[in-house]
């Protein structure tokens, strides 16, 4: 469930997100006593619920619209994801949205060390992937990994804060513009609430392509986006 940016118009109507929150991305364990809220398109809280041992929850949202979810709870950091609902009850697919751990976090910190000098006091992070809008891959199959995509963060004050990305054997490169072989990026900052945030690529040294994702970051957490999307060049 990621990354809704279209601005439309929707109908203020109360629907249900339910689903299993796990661990992590990869895990199949539930994590409970989570505290999921929903918030709105205009950032305003539509509900809230907390999981239960299985990992479970169910909240209200509005429907129709992109929906901001927060999660918090004791082990983890706060983590938002953000999507869209329809007019109907949404139940959330496997490894939609989980939880960021701090040991996580710690692993993270780790590979882009030298990028945050200490101030930052939330993250956004990702992986970004070409994809062709109407199409799927094969089953267990992947988009390409995005090579020369570039990313940067606008918070609410206008402020640009830029991408950090590793080199091509997954360590911190301070010199590096673009994502490399490893489709990974980086923004550290002081921001917290709606941002947007600006991803794109270039073709032959040039930018050729870029869009805008508004998300909604935890105040001292992360908002983790497992696979950014940019389209492939026609």
């Amino acid at each position: 469930m990621i990354l809704l940016l279209a601005a439309c118009a929707y109908e203020a109507q109360i629907v249900k997100i339910s689903g299993v929150i796990t661990q992590g991305p990869d895990s199949e364990e539930g994590a409970s006593e989570v505290t999921v809220t929903s918030l709105g398109p205009t950032y305003e809280e539509a509900g809230t619920g907390i999981t239960d041992g299985r990992g479970w929850v169910e909240v209200d949202a509005v429907g129709g619209s992109p929906v901001f979810l927060t999660l918090e709870g004791e082990g983890y950091l706060p983590t938002g994801f953000a999507g869209s609902v329809g007019l109907e009850d949404l139940e959330l697919g496997d490894g939609d949205v989980w939880m960021r751990t701090t040991d996580a976090q710690d692993t993270i910190a780790a590979e882009f060390e030298g990028c945050d000098d200490g101030t930052g006091t939330s993250l956004v992070e990702g992986l970004m992937r070409h994809n062709l809008a109407g199409y799927e891959v094969d089953d267990g199959g992947d988009w390409p990994i995005a090579h020369e995509g570039f990313v940067w963060v606008t918070d609410e004050d206008g402020t640009v804060w830029e991408a950090c990305y590793l080199d091509d054997d997954g360590d911190f490169d301070a010199e590096a513009e673009l994502t490399g072989q490893t489709g990974r990026f980086a923004v550290y900052g002081t921001f917290s609430g709606p941002v947007v945030l600006t991803a794109g690529y270039e073709l032959a040294g040039e930018p050729y392509w870029a869009t805008e994702y508004y998300i909604h970051v935890p105040e001292g957490g992360v908002s983790p986006l497992y696979p950014v999307y940019v389209s492939l060049p026609e």
